[in-house]
């Protein structure tokens, strides 16, 4: 399920998501490009019927790319927190080059439209939020034979009078913290790419499973650092938080070099 904003949409970075962006980024190609869709099962719609749209649709994606793609995606669904949705898409393209041509390829192709109608018929979908993901820590390398994961999600609005040095401190000191501890997790920060984002940053920490998410945070919790971490993050955002479980549906098939 990809869906391509019109161009017009583009906009600049908030002030605070600019500026840490372009203090963490200083490649030719923009890092990965990320959409998230909150999706709200019809009546009478559910978990079965999403699977065979899912599978419908990754059949179709083998036809509208025969040489291959760069797309990932996940379906994430709750386990901890409110339920706003009954499950999110989140789709990945390596950058903006690559999220704009294989958008164009899928949204003008009878394949694409064919599946996106499967979804349109058991799911309401918003309209995808777009963000430049930046890798703030990596404990854990990827396994490619595991589709299964745990993920926490923190959705964040800066404080008032905080800058992007605030917001970089506060993150570094949680990696820190991570890094000392070794912990075989993941975590990325999601700068808003377009205009009207519900959030300021968006963060994820991925883990293998919830042994490891307890394990994880654990060994977070009790370490005698963790209160000036958390004190950190807390002087200088707001933020809400879920834990979804999630899934792998599409591996890239080529990296963006073979493209």
């Amino acid at each position: 399920m990809k869906k391509l904003l019109p161009a017009t949409l583009f906009s600049a970075f908030g002030a605070v998501s600019a500026l840490i962006f372009a203090q963490t980024s200083l490649a030719a190609e923009t890092p990965t490009v990320a959409d998230f869709s909150m999706c709200t099962y019809k009546s009478g719609k559910g978990p079965n019927d999403l699977n065979k749209a899912v599978s419908y649709w990754q059949t179709q994606m083998g036809k509208i790319y025969p040489e291959g793609s760069t797309y990932f995606a996940a379906i994430m669904t709750p386990v901890l927190g409110h339920t706003e949705s009954d499950f999110i898409w989140a789709g990945f393209s390596p950058n903006l080059n690559e999220w704009a041509a294989g958008g164009e390829t899928y949204t003008n192709s009878k394949e694409g439209q064919a599946a996106n109608a499967r979804f349109e018929a058991i799911a309401d979908c918003s309209v995808p939020n777009s963000h430049v993901m930046t890798t703030l820590h990596q404990g854990a390398e990827p396994d490619p034979t595991d589709d299964n994961g745990v993920i926490e999600i923190f959705a964040c609005t800066v404080n008032d009078g905080k800058t992007s040095a605030n917001v970089l401190a506060a993150e570094q000191a949680w990696a820190a913290q991570a890094t000392a501890l070794k912990l075989p997790l993941n975590s990325w920060r999601f700068n808003p790419a377009w205009a009207n984002s519900p959030a300021d940053l968006v963060y994820f920490v991925a883990h293998d499973d919830m042994k490891a998410f307890a394990a994880n945070n654990t060994a977070r919790l009790t370490d005698p650092s963790v209160a000036g971490v958390n004190a950190g993050f807390a002087d200088t955002m707001t933020c809400e938080s879920w834990v979804k479980a999630s899934q792998i549906v599409y591996r890239p098939t080529i990296t963006p070099a073979d493209s």
